[in-house]
C-alpha cells in the first residue's frame, strides 16, 4: 500500500511550524518570563482514546482445503474499534512564546471484531508509535496548539471461530502477523496550574495489519491471510499530566 502521499503534507506542516517559530523568536527571546511560563522543558504523560476511521476494508486470501487459491475483499460486520493509548511527549526547550519542538513515544491496544452470521474473527493489535511535532502556547493562556507526524509498528493476533472444514466440522484457529500506521495530527492541549491536562486533536491515519492462520482439513491444510486497512480522518481526546 502506498503511503507516500502523506510525506508532502507532513513536511509542509513541519516547515510551516518552523517558520512560525523562527519568525517570532526574535521578538520573544528577550521578553521576561511571565508567571505561566515553564522554567524548564516539560514532559506530558497522556492517556488517549481514539475511535479508528469508520470505513474498514478486509482482504482475505485463502489457499488449500481442496479449494482454488484466490483473494476477495469483504465489508466487515463490526462496530468501529477504539484505540487506547498511553504515552509521553517531551519538549526540547522551555516555551517562551516562540514554540518548541516535540518528540514522544506511545503504546496502544485495539480490538477489532469482524463477524458474520456464522463466523467471527477477533483481532487484537498492539502498537508502538513515535511522534515528532511542534507546539506553541497561545499567548499567556494555559492552552497550546500542537501538530505532529506519527509513525508506528506493531503486532496483530487473531482468534477465528465458526469456520468449517470440508467435512463440515467447525474449527477454531489462532494466528498472528504484523501491523503499521502513519498519520498526521493537529489539536489543542489545556494544562491547569496543578499539572492536570486535557486535550483533543484531529488526525488523518493510514493503519493496516495482517494475520496468517493455518487450519487442519482432510482435503489439505487451509492457509488464510486476512489484511485489515483503516484509512481516513479520526478524532482523539484524553487526559494527562505535565511534569
Amino acid at each position: 500500500m502506498r503511503t507516500d502521499f502523506l510525506i508532502v503534507p507532513a513536511l509542509a506542516i513541519l516547515a510551516a511550524a518552523g517558520s512560525l517559530g523562527s519568525a517570532t523568536a526574535s521578538e520573544n527571546q528577550d521578553a521576561p518570563l511571565v508567571e505561566s511560563d515553564r522554567l524548564s522543558a516539560y514532559t506530558d504523560w497522556r492517556f488517549t482514546v481514539m475511535p479508528l476511521p469508520k470505513d474498514a476494508k478486509v482482504a482475505v486470501e485463502r489457499d488449500g482445503g481442496g479449494q482454488p487459491k484466490g483473494a476477495l475483499t469483504k465489508t466487515p460486520g463490526t462496530k468501529t474499534p477504539v484505540r487506547l493509548t498511553l504515552g509521553f511527549l517531551e519538549s526540547e526547550n522551555p516555551d517562551r512564546g516562540a514554540g518548541v519542538m516535540l518528540s514522544g513515544l506511545s503504546v496502544s491496544h485495539e480490538l477489532f471484531i469482524d463477524s458474520t452470521a456464522n463466523t467471527s474473527d477477533r483481532f487484537r493489535v498492539f502498537m508502538l508509535d513515535g511522534e515528532i511535532g511542534y507546539a506553541r502556547r497561545l499567548g499567556s493562556r494555559p492552552v497550546q496548539f500542537e501538530t505532529g507526524v506519527l509513525l508506528g509498528l506493531g503486532i496483530a493476533t487473531v482468534h477465528s471461530t465458526g469456520y468449517r472444514d470440508s467435512n463440515g466440522v467447525e474449527r477454531d484457529t489462532k494466528g498472528m502477523g504484523w501491523a503499521y500506521d502513519v498519520g498526521l495530527r493537529a489539536g489543542l492541549a489545556w494544562t491547569l496550574s496543578n499539572g492536570l491536562q486535557v486535550f483533543g486533536d484531529a488526525r488523518y491515519l493510514y493503519h493496516q495489519f495482517a494475520t496468517n492462520t493455518v487450519t487442519s482439513d482432510p482435503a489439505g491444510n487451509i492457509g488464510l491471510k486476512q489484511t485489515v486497512t483503516f484509512s481516513g480522518p479520526a478524532f482523539a481526546f484524553g487526559v494527562g499530566w505535565r511534569f
